[in-house]
């Protein structure tokens, strides 16, 4: 029950590649463990030089200093190991989402509800249209495929919910938006804008 504008270059042979492996350098900047531990660094920069003026006003030797320094410094491999561990969302403080396990609603094989009412998504000149329940993420599983690295696996899905589309956040890592509200599920009007993450292109959704 799903028409894509993209069907024709599968039906020409041509294969729809599986997303890339991120290198280990991407996954540290998707993360953001080096923009994090670069903000600590200056932080405990400016610790040390306020310890080493204020230190001595309560009586402490410089040996304190040179402890406080070390102790600086050891936490800086823990500064980047929670900051590759944990993101800070809308929502607060949560597991990155590529080490949680994937929500158990992609892997169903239940049939989606299906509805006569058209639905259509354009994401970067893109058209899709579907009558059924629709997925959205980084997941190349997914019914709207979105090949962008800020993009969780697992972002968002849209379902048909009593005679109402339904748009649903599934615990991603940037949270969801429609028409510029952060929304853990919303009902969808019949002209709406979705976005996914701060600045990234927006996906522009109609119903009829």
């Amino acid at each position: 029950m799903v028409e894509n504008t993209s069907a024709m270059n599968r039906d020409s042979g041509e294969k729809t590649k599986p997303d890339a492996p991120v290198s280990l350098i991407g996954q540290l900047k998707r993360r953001k463990v080096f923009q994090v531990t670069s903000f600590y660094a200056v932080a405990a920069w400016g610790a040390i030089l306020g310890a080493a003026e204020l230190f001595p006003s309560f009586g402490l030797s410089d040996q304190h200093v040179q402890w406080f320094v070390y102790i600086a410094i050891g936490l800086i491999p823990v500064v980047a190991l929670l900051a590759w561990l944990y993101e800070l969302t809308p929502r607060g403080i949560v597991r990155d989402p590529e080490d949680v396990e994937a929500p158990t609603i992609m892997m169903t094989a239940t049939v989606p509800a299906a509805s006569s009412t058209q639905l259509t998504l354009t994401w970067r000149g893109e058209v899709h249209r579907f009558h059924s329940d629709v997925h959205i993420g980084r997941d190349p599983r997914s019914e709207l495929h979105l090949d962008d690295p800020q993009v969780s696996r697992h972002h968002a899905e849209i379902v048909f919910h009593q005679g109402r589309w339904l748009l649903r956040d599934l615990g991603s890592r940037n949270g969801t938006r429609l028409n510029g509200e952060l929304i853990s599920e919303a009902y969808l009007p019949k002209e709406s804008r979705v976005d996914l993450y701060d600045g990234g292109v927006p996906i522009t959704i109609s119903i009829g």
